[in-house]
């Protein structure tokens, strides 16, 4: 059995107009894919977790690094703009802080793609704590605009997961509304 055989949706592609492996951006229209996705992730059941977004960010460690090591207090500045104390900290720790820098840009990049606004509406890059723990997937601690628009939504709940490769990090952040209008989260 393919994949579209598994569909519920009336208006997904018959198995033979896009077979796996074989589309293209010119063939497979996005708006019927992103379209049926939104569908799919949007319909569980009641009291079930809601899928509400979705983000993926590319870092370079290299630019990263250029970054934190710019010379008479720029790279300080930078550090001090993007991130909290505690991933600071968390980061400076490491045999190479300029990895865990580039990792915690990847997943704060991604969760306002997820959040939907980018760094507008007020949102900046203090409106997100990223705690990290040996063996874990890195959790979102949601604070300021980025929380308040979150509790709008009723975003409460997210997953992130990372990948490296030498000088890449890539994060996917998905945020879930698992209460109607109530929320976790602190301003």
């Amino acid at each position: 059995m393919n994949r579209y055989q598994a569909s519920t949706f009336s208006d997904a592609p018959p198995p033979d107009k896009y077979p796996v492996g074989k589309a293209d951006a010119a063939s497979c229209p996005a708006d019927a894919l992103q379209d049926s996705l939104s569908r799919t992730l949007m319909e569980v059941p009641a009291g079930a977790a809601r899928f509400a977004g979705i983000g993926v960010d590319l870092a370079r460690v290299g630019r990263i690094r250029q970054a934190v090591e710019r010379p008479d207090g720029a790279g300080q500045a930078f550090i001090e703009k993007v991130y909290r104390t505690a991933e600071i900290e968390y980061c400076r720790a490491a045999h190479f802080p300029e990895e865990r820098f580039a990792a915690l840009w990847a997943i704060r990049e991604a969760a306002v793609k997820a959040l939907g606004t980018g760094y507008s509406d007020g949102v900046g890059f203090h409106d997100l704590e990223i705690i990290c723990t040996t063996g874990r997937a890195p959790e979102l601690k949601f604070h300021g605009r980025f929380a308040q628009i979150a509790a709008e939504r009723g975003i409460d709940d997210s997953r992130t997961t990372l990948s490296h490769d030498r000088d890449c990090v890539v994060a996917v952040v998905v945020l879930f509304a698992c209460r109607e209008l109530e929320s976790k989260v602190e301003a």
